[in-house]
Protein backbone atom coordinates (compact mmCIF):
# COMPACT_ATOMS: atom_id res chain seq x y z
CA UNK A 1 0.00 0.00 0.00
CA UNK A 2 1.98 3.27 -1.08
CA UNK A 3 0.03 6.46 0.11
CA UNK A 4 1.62 9.91 -1.75
CA UNK A 5 0.20 13.45 -0.23
CA UNK A 6 1.61 16.77 -1.75
CA UNK A 7 3.31 19.76 0.38
CA UNK A 8 3.25 20.78 0.36
CA UNK A 9 2.79 18.09 2.10
CA UNK A 10 3.05 18.88 6.50
CA UNK A 11 2.34 18.70 4.11
CA UNK A 12 -0.74 15.21 5.27
CA UNK A 13 -3.20 16.13 7.84
CA UNK A 14 -6.37 14.58 6.70
CA UNK A 15 -5.41 10.85 7.38
CA UNK A 16 -4.20 11.78 11.00
CA UNK A 17 -7.66 11.73 11.53
CA UNK A 18 -8.70 8.52 11.30
CA UNK A 19 -6.60 7.30 14.06
CA UNK A 20 -7.60 10.45 15.91
CA UNK A 21 -11.03 10.07 15.80
CA UNK A 22 -11.58 6.58 15.86
CA UNK A 23 -9.41 6.41 19.21
CA UNK A 24 -12.26 8.51 20.51
CA UNK A 25 -14.75 5.85 20.31
CA UNK A 26 -12.14 3.11 21.15
CA UNK A 27 -10.22 1.84 24.90
CA UNK A 28 -6.70 3.90 24.61
CA UNK A 29 -5.23 0.90 24.22
CA UNK A 30 -7.34 -0.26 21.13
CA UNK A 31 -5.97 2.77 18.94
CA UNK A 32 -6.52 1.52 15.31
CA UNK A 33 -2.45 1.68 14.51
CA UNK A 34 -3.09 0.51 11.10
CA UNK A 35 -4.99 3.99 10.58
CA UNK A 36 -1.96 5.46 12.47
CA UNK A 37 0.44 4.01 9.83
CA UNK A 38 -1.50 5.04 6.96
CA UNK A 39 -1.25 8.19 8.10
CA UNK A 40 2.56 8.05 8.65
CA UNK A 41 2.96 6.90 5.39
CA UNK A 42 0.66 10.05 3.91
CA UNK A 43 3.29 12.52 5.75
CA UNK A 44 5.82 12.63 3.27
CA UNK A 45 6.57 16.74 3.24
CA UNK A 46 5.24 18.63 6.43
CA UNK A 47 7.24 22.14 7.00
CA UNK A 48 6.29 24.88 8.21
CA UNK A 49 7.94 27.41 5.90
CA UNK A 50 7.30 30.44 3.63
CA UNK A 51 5.92 31.27 -0.13
CA UNK A 52 7.94 32.75 -2.85
CA UNK A 53 10.14 31.54 -5.89
CA UNK A 54 12.50 34.42 -4.87
CA UNK A 55 13.03 32.66 -1.11
CA UNK A 56 12.87 29.09 -2.41
CA UNK A 57 15.72 29.78 -4.61
CA UNK A 58 17.93 30.35 -2.19
CA UNK A 59 16.98 27.41 -0.35
CA UNK A 60 14.09 28.80 1.66
CA UNK A 61 16.62 30.93 3.75
CA UNK A 62 14.89 34.32 3.84
CA UNK A 63 14.35 34.90 7.74
CA UNK A 64 17.36 37.85 7.64
CA UNK A 65 16.22 38.93 3.78
CA UNK A 66 12.62 39.21 3.96
CA UNK A 67 13.14 42.19 1.27
CA UNK A 68 9.57 41.50 -0.59
CA UNK A 69 6.24 41.36 -0.12
CA UNK A 70 6.72 37.46 0.95
CA UNK A 71 8.52 38.49 3.95
CA UNK A 72 5.33 38.34 6.59
CA UNK A 73 5.46 34.13 5.65
CA UNK A 74 8.91 34.25 6.68
CA UNK A 75 9.49 36.96 8.94
CA UNK A 76 6.96 39.70 9.07
CA UNK A 77 9.45 42.48 10.48
CA UNK A 78 10.82 42.36 6.66
CA UNK A 79 7.89 44.29 5.52
CA UNK A 80 9.46 47.57 7.21
CA UNK A 81 11.67 47.74 3.92
CA UNK A 82 8.70 47.69 1.35
CA UNK A 83 8.93 51.48 0.39
CA UNK A 84 5.98 51.42 -1.88
CA UNK A 85 2.58 49.71 -2.44
CA UNK A 86 3.18 46.28 -3.63
CA UNK A 87 0.85 43.21 -4.38
CA UNK A 88 2.36 39.58 -4.63
CA UNK A 89 0.86 36.58 -6.63
CA UNK A 90 2.93 33.48 -5.97
CA UNK A 91 2.10 29.64 -7.68
CA UNK A 92 3.79 26.57 -7.58
CA UNK A 93 3.55 23.25 -9.63
CA UNK A 94 5.00 19.43 -8.39
CA UNK A 95 4.90 16.42 -8.77
CA UNK A 96 5.90 13.40 -5.90
CA UNK A 97 6.62 10.08 -6.00
CA UNK A 98 6.85 7.84 -3.54
CA UNK A 99 8.80 4.56 -4.31
CA UNK A 100 8.53 1.32 -2.52
CA UNK A 101 11.46 -1.58 -2.84
CA UNK A 102 11.82 -4.93 -1.37
CA UNK A 103 9.08 -4.98 1.02
CA UNK A 104 8.45 -8.27 2.97
CA UNK A 105 5.18 -8.89 4.68
CA UNK A 106 5.35 -11.28 7.86
CA UNK A 107 1.50 -11.79 8.75
CA UNK A 108 1.94 -15.77 7.52
CA UNK A 109 4.14 -18.74 8.83
CA UNK A 110 6.72 -17.40 6.39
CA UNK A 111 8.03 -14.30 4.70
CA UNK A 112 6.28 -13.45 1.78
CA UNK A 113 7.63 -10.58 -1.17
CA UNK A 114 5.59 -7.64 -2.05
CA UNK A 115 5.69 -6.48 -5.40
CA UNK A 116 7.94 -3.10 -5.77
CA UNK A 117 5.36 -0.10 -6.55
CA UNK A 118 5.55 3.73 -7.25
CA UNK A 119 2.71 6.28 -6.23
CA UNK A 120 3.17 9.76 -8.19
CA UNK A 121 1.57 13.02 -7.68
CA UNK A 122 0.81 16.42 -9.26
CA UNK A 123 -0.99 19.30 -9.22
CA UNK A 124 -0.39 23.48 -10.31
CA UNK A 125 -2.11 26.06 -7.88
CA UNK A 126 -2.42 29.57 -6.65
CA UNK A 127 0.02 29.71 -2.87
CA UNK A 128 0.23 33.25 -1.53
CA UNK A 129 -1.16 36.82 -2.48
CA UNK A 130 -0.54 40.02 -0.67
CA UNK A 131 -1.15 43.83 -0.45
CA UNK A 132 1.35 45.71 0.84
CA UNK A 133 1.10 49.55 1.50
CA UNK A 134 4.14 52.05 3.31
CA UNK A 135 3.27 54.81 4.92
CA UNK A 136 5.37 56.97 7.72
CA UNK A 137 4.48 57.36 10.78
CA UNK A 138 6.61 59.75 13.43
CA UNK A 139 9.21 59.86 10.41
CA UNK A 140 9.76 55.86 10.24
CA UNK A 141 8.62 53.36 7.69
CA UNK A 142 5.22 51.99 9.24
CA UNK A 143 3.99 48.94 6.35
CA UNK A 144 0.62 47.09 6.66
CA UNK A 145 -0.54 44.34 4.68
CA UNK A 146 -3.22 42.27 3.92
CA UNK A 147 -1.79 38.19 2.46
CA UNK A 148 -3.43 34.73 2.15
CA UNK A 149 -1.09 31.50 2.20
CA UNK A 150 -1.77 28.16 1.24
CA UNK A 151 -0.03 26.89 3.76
CA UNK A 152 -0.73 23.04 2.60
CA UNK A 153 -2.24 22.05 -0.15
CA UNK A 154 -4.18 18.08 0.75
CA UNK A 155 -5.04 17.22 -2.79
CA UNK A 156 -4.45 14.01 -3.79
CA UNK A 157 -5.51 10.82 -6.03
CA UNK A 158 -3.72 7.74 -6.28
CA UNK A 159 -4.25 3.92 -7.30
CA UNK A 160 -1.81 1.38 -6.17
CA UNK A 161 -1.90 -2.27 -7.35
CA UNK A 162 0.71 -4.59 -5.44
CA UNK A 163 0.90 -8.39 -5.50
CA UNK A 164 2.08 -10.40 -2.71
CA UNK A 165 3.50 -13.81 -3.80
CA UNK A 166 5.78 -16.72 -2.10
CA UNK A 167 8.97 -17.44 -3.74
CA UNK A 168 8.58 -21.41 -2.31
CA UNK A 169 5.39 -21.63 -3.84
CA UNK A 170 3.49 -22.75 -0.90
CA UNK A 171 1.30 -19.72 -0.27
CA UNK A 172 -1.07 -18.31 -2.99
CA UNK A 173 -0.19 -15.09 -4.78
CA UNK A 174 -2.62 -12.34 -3.20
CA UNK A 175 -3.84 -9.17 -4.87
CA UNK A 176 -3.69 -6.12 -3.13
CA UNK A 177 -5.01 -2.30 -4.08
CA UNK A 178 -5.48 0.93 -2.63
CA UNK A 179 -7.53 4.03 -3.73
CA UNK A 180 -6.52 7.04 -2.17
CA UNK A 181 -8.73 10.25 -3.07
CA UNK A 182 -8.38 13.52 -1.23
CA UNK A 183 -9.65 17.41 -1.65
CA UNK A 184 -9.13 19.92 0.49
CA UNK A 185 -6.45 22.62 1.91
CA UNK A 186 -5.45 24.25 5.01
CA UNK A 187 -4.77 28.36 4.08
CA UNK A 188 -3.70 31.01 6.89
CA UNK A 189 -4.95 34.46 6.15
CA UNK A 190 -2.69 37.14 7.92
CA UNK A 191 -3.05 40.91 8.45
CA UNK A 192 0.76 42.13 9.52
CA UNK A 193 2.28 45.68 10.35
CA UNK A 194 6.52 46.54 10.57
CA UNK A 195 7.80 49.19 11.51
CA UNK A 196 11.55 50.76 11.26
CA UNK A 197 12.02 51.44 14.63
CA UNK A 198 15.45 52.79 13.44
CA UNK A 199 17.71 51.90 10.23
CA UNK A 200 19.42 49.28 11.83
CA UNK A 201 16.35 47.72 13.95
CA UNK A 202 12.71 46.76 12.21
CA UNK A 203 9.77 44.55 14.05
CA UNK A 204 6.81 43.37 12.34
CA UNK A 205 3.51 41.24 13.79
CA UNK A 206 1.41 39.60 11.79
CA UNK A 207 -2.31 38.32 13.00
CA UNK A 208 -2.93 34.89 11.26
CA UNK A 209 -6.23 32.63 10.85
CA UNK A 210 -6.28 29.53 9.80
CA UNK A 211 -8.90 27.44 8.01
CA UNK A 212 -8.64 24.36 6.83
CA UNK A 213 -11.84 21.78 5.23
CA UNK A 214 -10.98 18.71 3.67
CA UNK A 215 -12.70 15.42 2.63
CA UNK A 216 -10.28 11.72 2.63
CA UNK A 217 -11.77 8.36 0.87
CA UNK A 218 -9.63 5.32 0.78
CA UNK A 219 -10.48 2.23 -0.78
CA UNK A 220 -8.73 -1.19 0.30
CA UNK A 221 -8.86 -4.76 -1.38
CA UNK A 222 -7.59 -7.42 -1.17
CA UNK A 223 -8.42 -10.61 -3.15
CA UNK A 224 -6.53 -14.29 -4.52
CA UNK A 225 -8.19 -13.10 -8.16
CA UNK A 226 -6.99 -10.57 -9.70
CA UNK A 227 -8.35 -6.77 -8.91
CA UNK A 228 -11.21 -5.87 -9.65
CA UNK A 229 -13.65 -8.25 -8.55
CA UNK A 230 -16.28 -8.54 -6.48
CA UNK A 231 -14.11 -11.82 -4.47
CA UNK A 232 -12.41 -9.68 -2.30
CA UNK A 233 -12.28 -8.43 1.28
CA UNK A 234 -12.05 -4.53 1.50
CA UNK A 235 -12.27 -1.46 3.98
CA UNK A 236 -13.39 1.61 3.25
CA UNK A 237 -12.76 5.30 4.95
CA UNK A 238 -14.60 8.22 4.52
CA UNK A 239 -14.14 11.21 6.28
CA UNK A 240 -14.52 15.26 6.35
CA UNK A 241 -12.94 17.54 8.80
CA UNK A 242 -12.29 21.23 9.70
CA UNK A 243 -9.40 22.93 11.78
CA UNK A 244 -10.02 26.48 13.13
CA UNK A 245 -7.26 28.78 14.66
CA UNK A 246 -5.79 31.89 15.13
CA UNK A 247 -2.31 32.14 16.17
CA UNK A 248 0.56 35.76 16.26
CA UNK A 249 3.65 35.29 14.67
CA UNK A 250 6.63 38.04 15.71
CA UNK A 251 10.23 38.97 14.11
CA UNK A 252 12.63 41.02 14.41
CA UNK A 253 15.50 41.95 11.58
CA UNK A 254 18.33 44.36 12.77
CA UNK A 255 20.00 45.30 8.81
CA UNK A 256 23.82 47.09 8.61
CA UNK A 257 25.66 47.28 5.05
CA UNK A 258 27.16 44.02 4.87
CA UNK A 259 25.25 41.69 7.46
CA UNK A 260 21.64 41.33 8.49
CA UNK A 261 20.26 39.34 11.85
CA UNK A 262 16.62 38.06 11.99
CA UNK A 263 14.72 36.04 14.31
CA UNK A 264 11.14 34.89 13.97
CA UNK A 265 8.49 33.35 16.56
CA UNK A 266 5.30 31.74 15.13
CA UNK A 267 2.95 31.19 18.67
CA UNK A 268 0.94 27.51 19.59
CA UNK A 269 -2.51 27.69 19.72
CA UNK A 270 -5.47 25.90 20.15
CA UNK A 271 -6.90 24.64 17.22
CA UNK A 272 -11.03 23.37 16.79
CA UNK A 273 -10.71 20.16 15.32
CA UNK A 274 -14.28 18.83 13.65
CA UNK A 275 -14.40 14.94 12.10
CA UNK A 276 -17.02 13.30 10.56
CA UNK A 277 -16.04 9.42 9.81
CA UNK A 278 -17.95 6.72 8.14
CA UNK A 279 -16.50 2.99 7.28
CA UNK A 280 -17.19 -0.12 5.48
CA UNK A 281 -15.55 -3.56 5.62
CA UNK A 282 -16.62 -7.27 5.04
CA UNK A 283 -13.42 -8.26 6.88
CA UNK A 284 -14.24 -10.95 9.11
CA UNK A 285 -13.76 -9.54 12.93
CA UNK A 286 -14.02 -5.84 11.28
CA UNK A 287 -13.11 -3.74 14.15
CA UNK A 288 -14.03 0.15 12.64
CA UNK A 289 -17.37 2.15 13.65
CA UNK A 290 -19.81 2.35 11.09
CA UNK A 291 -20.21 5.83 11.61
CA UNK A 292 -18.65 8.46 14.10
CA UNK A 293 -18.26 11.92 14.55
CA UNK A 294 -16.41 13.67 17.30
CA UNK A 295 -14.81 17.36 18.24
CA UNK A 296 -11.65 17.90 20.30
CA UNK A 297 -9.30 20.81 20.39
CA UNK A 298 -5.46 20.46 19.29
CA UNK A 299 -2.14 22.22 20.58
CA UNK A 300 -0.65 23.14 17.51
CA UNK A 301 2.84 23.88 18.47
CA UNK A 302 5.34 26.96 18.51
CA UNK A 303 8.07 27.46 15.74
CA UNK A 304 10.95 29.69 16.05
CA UNK A 305 13.65 30.26 13.92
CA UNK A 306 17.05 32.49 13.19
CA UNK A 307 18.63 33.66 9.76
CA UNK A 308 21.78 35.27 8.81
CA UNK A 309 22.26 37.20 5.05
CA UNK A 310 25.75 38.40 4.51
CA UNK A 311 26.53 40.85 1.41
CA UNK A 312 30.23 40.87 0.54
CA UNK A 313 30.02 42.44 -2.12
CA UNK A 314 26.78 44.34 -4.09
CA UNK A 315 26.63 41.69 -6.33
CA UNK A 316 26.64 38.95 -3.57
CA UNK A 317 24.65 37.45 -1.29
CA UNK A 318 24.70 34.87 1.61
CA UNK A 319 21.88 33.43 3.35
CA UNK A 320 21.29 31.03 6.64
CA UNK A 321 18.28 29.92 8.43
CA UNK A 322 17.70 27.82 11.20
CA UNK A 323 14.04 26.64 12.37
CA UNK A 324 12.36 24.15 14.93
CA UNK A 325 9.18 23.30 15.32
CA UNK A 326 7.81 21.35 18.34
CA UNK A 327 6.14 18.64 16.41
CA UNK A 328 6.62 16.68 20.18
CA UNK A 329 4.13 18.44 22.02
CA UNK A 330 1.44 18.35 19.31
CA UNK A 331 -0.81 16.91 21.28
CA UNK A 332 -4.96 16.88 22.32
CA UNK A 333 -5.61 18.76 25.10
CA UNK A 334 -7.81 16.96 28.56
CA UNK A 335 -10.88 16.49 27.61
CA UNK A 336 -11.50 13.40 29.80
CA UNK A 337 -11.11 11.43 27.04
CA UNK A 338 -8.75 8.57 25.38
CA UNK A 339 -6.85 10.88 23.38
CA UNK A 340 -6.28 13.29 26.38
CA UNK A 341 -2.55 14.22 25.93
CA UNK A 342 -1.58 12.14 23.39
CA UNK A 343 0.67 12.97 20.62
CA UNK A 344 -1.05 13.80 17.37
CA UNK A 345 1.44 12.18 15.16
CA UNK A 346 1.61 8.74 17.21
CA UNK A 347 -0.92 8.45 20.27
CA UNK A 348 1.58 8.24 22.93
CA UNK A 349 2.22 10.00 25.71
CA UNK A 350 5.83 9.16 26.10
CA UNK A 351 5.56 9.96 22.49
CA UNK A 352 8.82 9.30 19.89
CA UNK A 353 7.70 12.05 17.18
CA UNK A 354 10.61 14.36 17.34
CA UNK A 355 11.10 17.96 17.13
CA UNK A 356 12.08 18.91 13.38
CA UNK A 357 15.31 21.11 13.17
CA UNK A 358 15.25 22.65 9.65
CA UNK A 359 18.29 24.26 7.59
CA UNK A 360 19.19 25.88 4.83
CA UNK A 361 21.51 28.00 2.74
CA UNK A 362 21.65 29.93 -0.39
CA UNK A 363 23.06 32.47 -2.49
CA UNK A 364 22.80 35.30 -4.91
CA UNK A 365 24.27 36.83 -7.13
CA UNK A 366 23.02 39.88 -9.44
CA UNK A 367 24.01 40.06 -13.28
CA UNK A 368 23.12 43.82 -13.94
CA UNK A 369 21.83 44.36 -17.78
CA UNK A 370 21.02 47.93 -18.20
CA UNK A 371 17.93 48.73 -17.12
CA UNK A 372 17.37 45.15 -15.60
CA UNK A 373 18.40 43.01 -12.76
CA UNK A 374 18.71 39.44 -13.44
CA UNK A 375 19.36 37.17 -9.84
CA UNK A 376 20.69 34.04 -10.35
CA UNK A 377 20.12 31.70 -7.36
CA UNK A 378 21.30 27.99 -5.49
CA UNK A 379 20.12 26.81 -2.10
CA UNK A 380 20.46 24.12 -0.32
CA UNK A 381 18.25 22.56 2.43
CA UNK A 382 17.69 20.08 4.88
CA UNK A 383 13.79 19.13 6.16
CA UNK A 384 12.74 16.36 9.16
CA UNK A 385 9.16 15.58 9.17
CA UNK A 386 7.39 14.72 12.39
CA UNK A 387 7.42 10.91 11.98
CA UNK A 388 9.16 8.15 13.02
CA UNK A 389 8.73 4.81 11.95
CA UNK A 390 6.95 2.21 14.44
CA UNK A 391 9.20 -0.58 13.66
CA UNK A 392 12.70 1.35 12.21
CA UNK A 393 12.65 3.99 14.47
CA UNK A 394 13.89 6.11 11.43
CA UNK A 395 12.14 9.35 10.65
CA UNK A 396 11.65 10.88 7.44
CA UNK A 397 14.16 13.54 6.35
CA UNK A 398 13.93 15.27 3.28
CA UNK A 399 17.35 16.98 1.70
CA UNK A 400 17.58 18.54 -1.53
CA UNK A 401 18.80 21.48 -3.81
CA UNK A 402 17.18 24.78 -5.44
CA UNK A 403 17.92 26.80 -8.24
CA UNK A 404 16.40 30.00 -8.95
CA UNK A 405 16.72 33.04 -11.58
CA UNK A 406 14.55 36.46 -11.56
CA UNK A 407 14.02 39.57 -13.96
CA UNK A 408 13.86 42.80 -12.26
CA UNK A 409 13.10 46.12 -14.64
CA UNK A 410 11.35 49.40 -12.96
CA UNK A 411 8.32 48.70 -11.00
CA UNK A 412 8.01 44.66 -11.96
CA UNK A 413 9.83 41.59 -10.43
CA UNK A 414 9.18 38.23 -11.81
CA UNK A 415 11.06 35.16 -10.25
CA UNK A 416 10.94 31.13 -10.98
CA UNK A 417 13.10 28.74 -8.82
CA UNK A 418 13.08 24.81 -9.00
CA UNK A 419 13.31 22.86 -5.58
CA UNK A 420 14.25 19.57 -5.19
CA UNK A 421 13.93 16.86 -2.49
CA UNK A 422 14.52 13.30 -1.87
CA UNK A 423 15.00 10.92 1.35
CA UNK A 424 15.00 7.49 1.48
CA UNK A 425 14.78 5.07 5.38
CA UNK A 426 13.56 1.87 6.06
CA UNK A 427 10.18 1.68 6.95
CA UNK A 428 6.93 -0.50 7.52
CA UNK A 429 3.42 -0.29 6.31
CA UNK A 430 0.12 -1.72 6.82
CA UNK A 431 -0.99 -3.12 3.07
CA UNK A 432 -3.98 -5.66 3.63
CA UNK A 433 -7.63 -4.80 4.31
CA UNK A 434 -7.66 -7.16 7.12
CA UNK A 435 -4.85 -5.62 8.69
CA UNK A 436 -6.73 -2.21 8.31
CA UNK A 437 -10.12 -3.25 9.85
CA UNK A 438 -9.29 -5.62 12.44
CA UNK A 439 -6.63 -3.48 14.07
CA UNK A 440 -3.95 -6.12 14.68
CA UNK A 441 -1.60 -3.33 16.20
CA UNK A 442 1.80 -3.81 14.62
CA UNK A 443 3.06 -3.43 11.14
CA UNK A 444 3.69 -6.68 9.05
CA UNK A 445 5.19 -5.35 6.16
CA UNK A 446 9.07 -3.95 5.86
CA UNK A 447 11.13 -2.22 3.16
CA UNK A 448 12.79 0.63 1.92
CA UNK A 449 11.05 3.60 1.04
CA UNK A 450 12.04 6.27 -1.37
CA UNK A 451 11.11 9.70 -2.06
CA UNK A 452 11.51 12.37 -5.15
CA UNK A 453 9.81 15.53 -4.94
CA UNK A 454 9.69 18.35 -8.15
CA UNK A 455 8.55 21.66 -7.52
CA UNK A 456 8.50 24.60 -9.94
CA UNK A 457 7.81 28.34 -7.89
CA UNK A 458 6.56 31.18 -10.00
CA UNK A 459 6.54 34.75 -8.63
CA UNK A 460 5.22 37.86 -9.58
CA UNK A 461 5.86 41.54 -7.21
CA UNK A 462 4.67 45.00 -8.57
CA UNK A 463 5.22 48.03 -7.12
CA UNK A 464 3.14 51.35 -7.70
CA UNK A 465 3.49 54.70 -6.73
CA UNK A 466 3.39 55.89 -2.72
CA UNK A 467 0.56 59.06 -3.62
CA UNK A 468 -2.77 57.32 -3.71
CA UNK A 469 -1.78 55.01 -0.93
CA UNK A 470 -1.19 57.87 1.10
CA UNK A 471 -4.01 59.73 0.61
CA UNK A 472 -6.28 56.26 1.14
CA UNK A 473 -4.12 56.26 4.51
CA UNK A 474 -5.38 59.79 5.25
CA UNK A 475 -8.39 59.37 4.62
CA UNK A 476 -9.42 56.02 6.26
CA UNK A 477 -7.24 56.80 9.61
CA UNK A 478 -6.88 61.08 9.81
CA UNK A 479 -9.58 62.78 8.13
CA UNK A 480 -12.58 60.40 8.15
CA UNK A 481 -14.17 62.33 5.34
Amino acid sequence: MIVVMPHYSIRSLVSWTFPTFLGLALPAQQLPLPGLLISQQSRTAFSIQGAGARAEGIGGAFTAVADDATAVSFNPAGLGQLLQPEVSLVGMSYRRELDNRNFISNDQAKPLHLSDSLARDQRTLPTFASASVPTKFLGKNLVFQLSWQRLFDLGQDTTQNIQETDPGGTFPTKYLAQYIQQKGQMDVWSAAVAYDFSPRFLVGVSFNVWRGAWNFQSNNDESLLPLPNTDKEFAQIQEDVKLRGSNWNIGVLWRSEKLNVGAVYRGAFAAHFDSRMATQSNVEGNKLPAQFTASHQLHWPETYGAGLAFRPQQQWLLALDWTRTRWSQAAFMPKGGSLDNLNFFDLQEATKTPDAETLRFGMEYLVFAGNSIVPLRVGLFKEPQPTADPASGEGRVLRGYTLGIGWKVRSLSVDVAYKFSQGSRRASQFIEADEIATNIGFPTSRGQENIHDHRIFLSFNFRFGNEGANRLLRWFFVQGN
